[in-house]
């Protein structure tokens, strides 16, 4: 869809577009309950915010695998390509950068 995020593992082997995570023929995977999302190099989870946290959700079935409470609601996330720093915009424009590889 236009203007939907496009993020994808170090393989490109699967694609996240918007809400669908996509393999690399562009079949679909899953739908997903979430749309403010970036796809971790793994391609095995994926970021997205939830009201005031930030939460690490396995792609294969949605489960919630850890969650990060900011001290505000994300607007926008974009994982740098080191696939450890976050970048969490806040609706203000105000950005945060945050270490994911613990998570």
């Amino acid at each position: 869809p236009s203007g939907s995020r496009i993020s994808s593992d170090a393989s490109a082997g699967r694609i996240l577009i918007g809400d669908r995570l996509m393999s690399a023929d562009l079949t679909l995977l899953r739908q997903l309950e979430h749309t403010l999302t970036d796809l971790l190099p793994d391609g095995d989870h994926f970021m997205t915010a939830v009201g005031r946290s930030l939460v690490k959700v396995r792609a294969s079935d949605g489960r919630f695998i850890s969650r990060m409470v900011m001290p505000f609601e994300p607007s926008r996330l974009y994982l740098l390509p080191d696939g450890l720093t976050l970048l969490v915009f806040r609706y203000d424009g105000q950005v945060s950068r945050v270490d994911v590889s613990g998570m």
